[in-house]
């Protein structure tokens, strides 16, 4: 399965270490919704990778020889929560998505405060299954279903964070399951977060993905124009030199504070996820990354 073997790739490291940032800096909103379009299955297993295509046990042995460089700064709060999830024998050869490790940071972090909710689809069945049965435990239930049905739901709170994942640029409507998200679909994502108190976004993309350079350009600008029209700071990421991975986040609100407190680029270099996290742009739209 895809999913298994891209598990804990330089993608998903670029996307889970950003989104620890984002949630460690939320954890004390007053109330706190944690949405994403596309759930997964929740946790993939090291036993269904192979050499050399075997990320979970690379990444567990990054991680182990990294000292103290994971233990502070940049990348510390994704380092912490894999240490403390491996640590589990149970799980050790295992690696949790996006929704476990959401779900697994706020419910430690908010132990004092009302409890974070959780609300995320999954359109594809077995996925959903396994989905449902990882997450049975953190005490929220999946939506099974197309995102683009329930984008009133995955939005309708204020202090939220949303994650789109994965984002590529699309133009039929019909392929938004796949990632392949129309601009009229993302804007339907974008525009109810506009007025909200506490907002932040994000969107994961392959970028190697077979579309124009005029789609990506006309899809950019309409992200840059809510982005204006709310006030709001957008910030983009990239892993490694080549690229291939990229994650664009969005603050709004008092979500403004979030995304700019997500350390600079010098500090993601100097961690031990130095080799994959690189900015390309700041929140002034600078060019950080050729």
């Amino acid at each position: 399965m895809p999913q298994n073997s891209n598990a804990a790739n330089s993608g998903d490291q670029l996307k889970h270490a950003l989104l620890a940032e984002l949630l460690m800096r939320c954890i004390d909103w007053p109330s706190l919704t944690y949405a994403e379009t596309h759930a997964g299955a929740g946790i993939y297993s090291a036993a269904a990778q192979v050499p050399p295509c075997d990320h979970i046990v690379q990444l567990q042995a990054k991680l182990q020889s990294s000292d103290e460089t994971a233990t502070a700064g940049a990348g510390s709060a994704y380092a912490k929560l894999l240490s403390d999830w491996w640590d589990q024998s149970r799980r050790s050869l295992d690696y949790p998505g996006s929704v476990m490790q959401a779900a697994t940071l706020l419910r430690s972090g908010r132990t004092d405060r009302v409890a974070a909710a959780i609300r995320v689809t999954e359109a594809e069945k077995d996925t959903h299954h396994r989905l449902q049965t990882a997450t049975e435990v953190m005490g929220f239930q999946p939506r099974h279903g197309d995102f683009q049905d329930s984008i009133d739901w995955l939005t309708e709170k204020d202090s939220l964070v949303l994650l789109i994942a994965p984002f590529t640029y699309g133009e039929d409507p019909a392929c938004v399951n796949q990632g392949r998200i129309d601009v009229g679909t993302l804007l339907r994502l974008l525009e109810p977060c506009g007025q909200k108190q506490r907002c932040v976004i994000a969107f994961w993309c392959a970028t190697r993905c077979e579309v124009t350079r005029q789609l990506r350009h006309e899809t950019d600008e309409h992200i840059r124009e809510f982005v204006q029209r709310a006030g709001g700071v957008q910030r983009v990421f990239s892993a490694g030199d080549t690229g291939q991975f990229q994650i664009t986040i969005i603050g709004l609100g008092e979500g403004m504070n979030i995304v700019q407190a997500i350390p600079e680029a010098a500090a993601w270099c100097e961690s031990w996820l130095g080799d994959v996290i690189q900015e390309k742009y700041d929140d002034h739209g600078t060019t950080l990354l050729a």
